[in-house]
């Protein structure tokens, strides 16, 4: 009974976990720039950073723009280091 929880546990040991897209000013009624959050572990293959600004692609690509960074914060996971955390906040430029 043990072994499938121990094995869960492993495999999302490596897993990325990223927060919905929101406005910055948590309304949509924001100045064109939004913010996500993004949490991983720390033996995964990716940090955190990488996490969010993939989301941010995602979520510009969708609008047929691309994302322009204004500004990023990553720390470790306030529960210890048991993983990363950043969050940054970007635009959506159209292309040239």
């Amino acid at each position: 009974m043990r072994a499938p929880i121990i094995v869960s546990m492993l495999l999302c040991a490596s897993c990325a976990v990223t927060a919905p897209v929101r406005t910055t000013d948590g309304f949509g009624s924001g100045d064109g720039t939004y913010r996500v959050s993004a949490r991983v572990s720390p033996s995964g293959d990716s940090d955190a950073k990488a996490e969010a600004l993939e989301e941010a692609s995602h979520f510009c690509a969708t609008r047929g723009a691309s994302p322009r960074l204004v500004s990023s914060d990553a720390r470790e996971c306030a529960s210890g280091g048991a993983c990363d955390e950043a969050q940054i906040t970007f635009s959506c430029a159209a292309p040239h």
